[in-house]
């Protein structure tokens, strides 16, 4: 029995070496009981899986060899995994005046929204803007797969402005762009003004906006719903529309062809923004505006914590749909970035494993994004002369 069980769990280790790409195996537990995985099969009688099981070193080729084997290795030394894709733009791909151009005008724009933030006369409490601001830093570790293999990922613009309000939505974006770029190097250190632009003023700035337009032309629950949609799907849009003129007055392509790639791909991406928009608002909005809103807010924080401990390793390993233009037209170079952050590419450097090394990150990105977001609202709300801050 003994012999024959580890004759099987060679034969399927073996097998796991000798296979490239997806491993399949057929698991029979009985007469007409079977798990199958793949195309080919190998079968592990009743008796053979009770001492298969324990045996680390064959369920850890099974698992890297298989769809969870770009997650690494839980059991033992990790194995090679794709890179954790950044969804910014990188600095070799803008250069020139561009770059101050951009600069400018974001920062014009961030002290636009700081002025307005400060003469607003109803503000987020500080906890319900840190809490939003870490929440969204976690919803964008998260790329998820769309047509012709590229994969999308949450803007928030508008998801931070319904919530927060127009101009504190523009600077939550900002900081979760800005420690995105310094702590994890998503994003260049040159360029940073143009993913400011792209995804703050424009996704937050321009798409709460619209969002609050056209809340107020629509009525009825429905209405509201689609509204927030429409506005969502807009924002990733013009932020996309934005990119592409950034690339083209670069010199890096010719508009003609980045603008109808660019637009197409986000248009998808965008149908995606709208329905996480819609369903994450519904959620939060029914929280926070409950008769004990602080508790609420930690409620969120926690389940943040948890959404980006959970969801982070199970990120698409497809490139995002700037990446996928890139590659497709040849304008995407690999260059050393200017500034390397402490996590750079969602790792934690200290873990070798690659699940608890980007869950780890994940962790202290969410923890960063909340504590500087409440350092800058307690600051906003010290500036006004008076104020109202509701949860």
């Amino acid at each position: 029995m003994i012999a024959k069980s580890k004759a099987g769990v060679q034969s399927l280790a073996n097998a796991s070496q000798g296979q490239a790409g997806v491993f399949s195996i057929v698991l029979k537990w009985g007469k007409g009981r079977m798990f199958r995985f793949g195309a080919n099969r190998i079968a592990l009688h009743r008796d053979e899986i009770r001492w298969c099981f324990p045996c680390v070193r064959c369920i850890e080729r099974v698992v890297a060899s298989s769809f969870f084997g770009r997650m690494g290795s839980v059991f033992g030394d990790p194995v090679a995994t794709p890179r954790r894709e950044r969804v910014h733009i990188p600095d070799s791909m803008l250069q020139g005046a561009i770059c101050p151009v951009t600069a400018v005008v974001s920062a014009t724009g961030l002290a636009a929204a700081t002025y307005f933030g400060v003469k607003a006369k109803t503000k987020p409490s500080a906890v319900r803007f840190a809490a939003i601001t870490a929440l969204i830093f976690a919803g964008q570790m998260l790329n998820f797969p769309i047509s012709n293999g590229t994969s999308g990922h949450l803007l928030g613009g508008v998801l931070a402005a319904s919530l927060l309000g127009t101009p504190f939505g523009v600077l939550s974006i900002s900081l979760v762009v800005a420690i995105q770029s310094l702590v994890f190097s998503d994003g260049g250190i040159t360029v940073l003004g143009a993913n400011l632009l792209n995804m703050a003023l424009v996704g937050a700035g321009i798409g709460g906006l619209l969002h609050a337009r056209l809340r107020a032309a629509m009525h009825g629950a429905f209405a509201q719903h689609f509204a927030t949609a429409l506005a969502a799907w807009v924002a990733v849009v013009l932020a996309a529309l934005g990119v592409s003129l950034e690339l083209a007055f670069a010199g890096q392509i010719a508009l003609s062809k980045v603008l109808p790639a660019m637009l197409a791909t986000h248009a998808v991406i965008g149908v995606g923004e709208g329905v996480l928009t819609v369903a994450v608002k519904a959620l939060l909005s029914a929280q926070f505006d409950t008769a004990k809103p602080l508790r609420h807010s930690f409620v969120s924080v926690a389940g943040t914590l948890l959404f980006a401990l959970v969801v982070s390793p199970f990120a698409s390993p497809l490139p995002d749909g700037l990446e996928w233009v890139a590659q497709r037209y040849g304008f995407l170079h690999q260059a050393a970035p200017t500034f390397v952050g402490p996590f750079a590419e969602y790792m934690f450097p200290v873990l070798k494993n690659p699940i608890f090394s980007t869950v780890a990150a994940g962790f202290c990105g969410v923890l960063i994004a909340f504590g500087v977001a409440w350092l800058l609202a307690q600051m906003l709300v010290r500036l006004a002369p008076s104020s109202s801050a509701h949860g």
